[in-house]
């Protein structure tokens, strides 16, 4: 190398050879498992945290309980799909109680390398969480149902439609039951979008929201947020709210007064209705592609010239 002009070049003594700083030698035994595998299910070579591994030797054929390590080799060299891949697909397994994740690499010998990677402890940590997310499921379900026996004991008819239920799945049933109100808990914060999502469907069709559960706050500041219609703390304030009466939304009112005289109002008049209904929908495509073919309709039924009330003439 030619040094800048103007400017000299020292070597410092602890400067080596960069083969020699590299050398495989220097990196020391590899942190994982490493074991050749040949086509016959031989350790052709071993290195890493053999520890993991007992029984295993260079040599010598796979344990019985290393045979899915085996098969993956006779796979993974006769795999013409990812034979251009650098990283073919990992594969995993167990071996006396670990649980291991094997990343190959297809050696010129169509032998494969496996470096495998110890998941015990992710795996254990995984299923775990699954389990404690099931006792939390069985908890909420339990607490709800104790609740709606509460409401029931007061005098109120509970439907109880379980946990999670998809919004479009709740909004048929206040169609289909007229219910009076709809109470909603939830427990948990990160479900506070999916309750927004559930409380703006419910208020679309007339019905008030009744929020609770720790997820809304100690003070019920995210039932506010959110726009529901009342909180209550707990089961027994919540038969209280309900026992004063909840002001269903405005919506509701109007739809509620028109129900029974629907048949009597001039086509002409329901466009500028269902025009506000597009504007108060205009989240919910469902909602919105049913009125875009109602619109549709009543066109086709109302004569041009027939102008709604309220159009400019």
């Amino acid at each position: 190398m030619v040094p800048p002009e103007g400017k000299t070049v020292t070597p410092t003594k602890n400067t080596k050879n960069t083969k020699e700083g590299f050398a495989p030698a220097s990196w020391g035994r590899p942190p994982h498992v490493v074991v050749v595998v040949d086509l016959a299910g031989t350790a052709a070579r071993v290195d890493g945290e053999m520890s993991l591994l007992p029984g295993v030797e260079q040599g010598i054929p796979l344990p019985d309980g290393l045979a899915w390590l085996a098969r993956a080799t006779v796979e993974t060299a006769a795999d013409a799909v990812h034979r251009g891949d650098p990283e073919p697909p990992a594969v995993t397994g167990e071996f006396r109680g670990r649980r291991f994740e094997a990343h190959p690499t297809r050696h010129a010998d169509d032998a494969v390398v496996w470096w495998l990677v110890d998941h015990t402890a992710r795996y254990a940590a995984e299923e775990a969480l699954t389990a404690e997310r099931e006792r939390t499921r069985f908890l909420a379900e339990a607490s709800n149902v104790l609740r709606s026996s509460v409401l029931t004991l007061r005098g109120w008819k509970v439907d109880f439609l379980g946990a999670q239920v998809p919004t479009p799945h709740l909004v048929a049933h206040l169609h289909s039951t007229g219910a009076d109100a709809v109470a909603l808990s939830s427990s948990i914060a990160t479900r506070l979008p999916t309750a927004h999502t559930a409380i703006t469907a419910c208020q679309a069709v007339g019905v008030p929201v009744l929020a609770g559960g720790a997820a809304f706050g100690a003070d019920g500041r995210y039932a506010r947020l959110l726009g529901a219609d009342a909180w209550a703390p707990d089961v027994r304030a919540a038969a209280r709210r309900l026992a004063d009466g909840i002001p269903a939304p405005g919506l509701a009112v109007g739809r509620r007064e028109t129900d029974g005289l629907a048949r009597k109002v001039p086509a002409r008049s329901l466009r500028p209705a269902l025009d506000a209904l597009g504007v108060e929908l205009k989240d919910f495509p469902r909602a919105t592609r049913m009125l875009d073919r109602a619109c549709g309709h009543l066109d086709k039924a109302v004569p041009t010239t027939d102008q709604h009330p309220g159009a400019s003439a």
